[in-house]
């Protein structure tokens, strides 16, 4: 039977992913991630960090956390959570307690209540006064003139490359715009992404099947199968019409 760490490295490994990218995604040490990798658990200071490692981890190569550390905790790696062991004071309530009011509190109350009843209900109504007829006045407010219209602007003609994203299955996705890293990590099915470059869209996908959208306005191809580690897609204004659905072939 294989250990955690030589199933997360499998993991990474089929997404094609490095250690590196593990860590610039996380922001955990590398010398943290290598010690995962080859289940040298006492090199990470504490449960509670290689709890927070783990996680990390399961998030970037898209594994359930609550899986990875429910078995990490059966393995005796991270301590199961002790339960509190003080007893819960008892609040069941006595038969013999004694009543909050008391039978003549009671009749006092009720006593209050009734004269306040029959004063309000046989006090003297006062006369209302007539209402005051309102005069009508209309005012009449002069015409304003006619202003002419403005002329309506036109939007100037959309340039560069606007990518639109919408995420059917749990994906591992990063996109460079202009050489800038503008997305990054792990996006659950039913989010969505948008982005926007000039000159080239560069993306890598671990799961290239997983995504569809539009690129500026219209459908784009899919970029391979479900589950398949696709890199280095270059888009440029150039080329954007091959990624298109029913515009022929992706220029190289």
């Amino acid at each position: 039977m294989t250990s955690i760490g030589q199933d997360l490295k499998k993991e990474r490994e089929a997404r094609g992913m490095s250690l590196q990218d593990i860590a610039d995604t996380t922001h955990v040490s590398l010398r943290y991630l290598e010690a995962v990798e080859s289940d040298q658990w006492e090199v990470i200071p504490g449960a509670f960090f290689i709890k927070g490692v783990l996680r990390n981890y399961a998030r970037a190569v898209g594994l359930d956390e609550v899986q990875l550390i429910a078995r990490s905790s059966k393995a005796g790696i991270i301590p199961r959570d002790e339960s509190n062991g003080g007893r819960a004071p008892s609040a069941a309530p006595r038969a013999s307690a004694k009543r909050t009011l008391s039978s003549a509190a009671l009749a006092a109350l009720a006593l209050i209540i009734l004269s306040f009843a029959v004063y309000f209900l046989t006090r003297p109504e006062k006369p209302r006064p007539a209402p005051e007829k309102a005069l009508s006045v209309i005012e009449v407010q002069p015409t304003a003139p006619l202003e002419p219209k403005p002329a309506p602007v036109l939007e100037p003609e959309e340039t560069g490359l606007r990518m639109t994203i919408a995420f059917r299955e749990r994906t591992w996705i990063q996109v460079y715009a202009d050489g800038q890293l503008v997305l990054d990590g792990v996006k659950l099915t039913g989010d969505s992404a948008q982005v926007r470059a000039q000159r080239e869209l560069l993306i890598h996908l671990g799961n290239a099947g997983g995504i569809d959208g539009t690129l500026n306005g219209k459908p784009f191809r899919s970029f391979g199968r479900s589950g398949a580690v696709v890199k280095n897609i270059a888009i440029t204004p150039d080329n954007v019409g091959g990624f298109l659905q029913g515009e022929g072939t992706a220029a190289e």
